[in-house]
């Protein structure tokens, strides 16, 4: 069961169904921690989650690379235990973007965000285009749909 809601919570392209960063960040370190229990006890057991939670590391590792944080949907502090505390995390490659003349681009279509950095000025803007979130409730995604996000010399600002 573990499995089959790990491939259903962390979407193809790794991004969160429930279109949340923070909720991204805590089902990750949640299923982190089931994956390393099944681990040590069932390693032949684990192998689909492994792939996915790479997936969903792969994408919050791309959020990371923007310098002011790139939050979405609903937000809290995103800790499975307590903040700092989480599992092992795996360390995958980033996605590589698309280069347009000055621009990197990681368009993540399962999930409906876009990541824009411009190599020159520093700009980065974010581009929420996704779906309201988790069905029947859309608990946290509603919340910024259809946002643009920019971030300039480490400064986020919002607009909607």
């Amino acid at each position: 069961y573990l499995e089959k809601e790990c491939e259903r919570e962390i979407l193809e392209d790794g991004g969160p169904i429930e279109q949340s960063s923070s909720y991204h960040r805590f089902v990750l370190d949640l299923f982190s921690w089931g994956y390393w229990w099944i681990e040590l006890n069932e390693p032949k057991s684990a192998s689909s989650m492994k792939q996915r939670l790479l997936l969903g590391e792969s994408f919050w590792d791309c959020l990371q690379l923007f310098d002011s944080y790139p939050g979405f949907g609903d937000t809290d502090s995103g800790s499975a235990v307590a903040p700092g505390l989480g599992p092992l995390r795996f360390r995958p490659d980033l996605p590589p973007p698309t280069l347009d003349k000055d621009w990197s681009v990681w368009v993540f279509e399962n999930t409906g965000i876009t990541l824009c950095e411009h190599s020159k000025s520093g700009i980065m803007l974010t581009f929420d285009h996704g779906p309201l979130g988790m069905l029947p409730l859309c608990n946290h995604g509603h919340a910024d749909a259809l946002s643009v996000t920019l971030s300039y010399q480490n400064s986020l600002y919002f607009l909607h």
